[in-house]
């Protein structure tokens, strides 16, 4: 008597264990279908150290005059560059070797063949200056090269699309769970070395947080489109 007794109150209190906890005997019943992933791709360019001066010679011929504002607050943005060199010519060509990499893993033969269209801009943010949040409208994908970024120079901000919409991503969560869960996730901020190459949709919400150092933050940004069927 006294073993069925304690038999039964165990079963009580599974049962009641079963009802307070969220998942429950539920959990093995669900099916987890994971959709629309947002990926960030981080490179580095090679030989960085060594080509850096010379590619921040090349940008200082395209700095003059007062620019233009688009998502720039307090910085300097300049137009589309039209004429480049060759130390800015092989960057150009670098980052569209990676983009037809990201091709590639996302599935494209012809990737490497593609005709890959291209336009850059400078962006130098002395300290304080920052760009708000944007997208590349009307672009595959955006990509933003970090050319000198000293330590507290600003974050890069990836936003979530659906925390940039303004729609009901549910309550704010301890950053150690969001870390661990992707649907938690309201966005990423990324610290940019020297040299690091960002590739991202181009309809993917970010921004470059404020500089907090004490020199400028110069970058390259661009936006790329291809021409290929998805043979």
């Amino acid at each position: 008597m006294l073993r069925t007794n304690i038999f039964r109150s165990i079963s009580w209190i599974i049962d009641r264990l079963t009802l307070i906890t969220p998942c429950g005997a539920r959990q093995a019943t669900m099916e987890r279908i994971e959709f629309e992933p947002t990926v960030v791709w981080r490179a580095r360019l090679d030989a960085w150290d060594e080509r850096s001066h010379a590619v921040q010679q090349s940008l200082a011929k395209h700095v003059n005059g007062s620019g233009i504002t688009l998502s720039n607050r307090g910085g300097w943005h300049s137009d589309v560059i039209s004429h480049v060199d060759a130390a800015l010519e092989d960057v150009i060509n670098e980052v569209t070797d990676f983009y037809r990499c990201i091709l590639a893993q996302l599935g494209w033969r012809s990737a490497g063949t593609a005709e890959v269209t291209c336009e850059c801009w400078i962006n130098i943010n002395p300290p304080g200056a920052w760009n708000i949040v944007h997208t590349h409208p009307g672009w595959h994908m955006g990509a933003v090269l970090f050319i000198d970024s000293p330590p507290a120079c600003g974050d890069l901000r990836i936003i979530g699309l659906r925390e940039s919409l303004g729609l009901n991503v549910g309550p704010e969560m301890p950053s150690e769970a969001a870390a661990s869960e992707p649907f938690l996730r309201r966005g990423i901020d990324i610290s940019p070395r020297q040299g690091d190459l960002f590739l991202f949709p181009g309809w993917l919400p970010h921004q470059v947080l404020p500089n907090r150092s004490d020199a400028d933050r110069i970058s390259i940004a661009f936006n790329l489109n291809c021409g290929l069927d998805q043979t």
